[in-house]
């Protein structure tokens, strides 16, 4: 499994493993047998390319990302995607190759925008799916 985010952006690998080694029984996250690889850097064009083309899906659970560029690049690269519903993903997705978790729109605290809540249960539900109709 790998993991991509923007480190100097988002920070988020530390949150990342937490939350991996909390799953039962504990995801590695460290080391050459590590059971999942987690990229914080940001990657060329080539790079991004090449590991969309190596990749089986790709699963957004995204509660922000505005636009979901990702997804469309992930579904131009043939990648079945899983996201979530609501937002920019269902505009930007074709259904034939995608499939959406159920999700709530939340309020932002600041009444500006929304968040898309991913029901955790569906995400994992939609990624079990995707990867054993392949």
């Amino acid at each position: 499994l790998v993991l991509k985010g923007l480190e100097a952006l988002y920070g988020s690998s530390a949150k990342a493993k937490e939350a991996l080694q909390a799953i039962s029984p504990p995801l590695s996250v460290d080391g050459p047998d590590a059971d999942v690889e987690i990229i914080g850097a940001q990657l060329s064009a080539a790079d991004m390319a090449a590991m969309y083309q190596s990749a089986d899906a790709y699963v957004s659970a995204s509660m922000a990302e505005a636009f979901q560029l990702p997804l469309a690049e992930a579904t131009a690269a043939g990648l079945q995607v899983v996201a979530p519903a609501g937002g920019a993903a269902e505009e930007i997705i074709d259904s034939r190759h995608a499939v959406l978790a159920p999700s709530i729109l939340e309020p932002r605290s600041s009444g500006r925008g929304f968040v898309v809540r991913v029901d955790e249960a569906g995400l994992k539900e939609a990624m079990t799916f995707v990867l054993t109709n392949k």
